[in-house]
């Protein structure tokens, strides 16, 4: 995953964990929800842009899909 790509997960994440923060618990912000909501994001990009698992030996293969790979 190129380094701009980790970025903008990362940035992704701290948005949708600072949303979810203020609607469930009234207070912007959560470290520990924009975490999560990274990690969760990277899956998603594994599992439908990729289209390869998370787990398993089939996920240590270097990708053959997905943004900033060099073709």
């Amino acid at each position: 995953m190129p380094f701009w790509l980790t970025v903008a997960i990362g940035i992704g994440g701290s948005v949708v964990g600072g949303v979810i923060a203020e609607i469930f618990f009234g207070r912007p912000g959560s470290f520990l929800l924009a975490y999560i909501s990274s990690i969760a994001l990277v899956i998603v990009y594994r599992r439908f842009v990729q289209r390869r698992p998370v787990f398993g030996p089939e996920a240590k293969k270097r990708p053959t899909r997905g943004w900033g790979l060099r073709r």
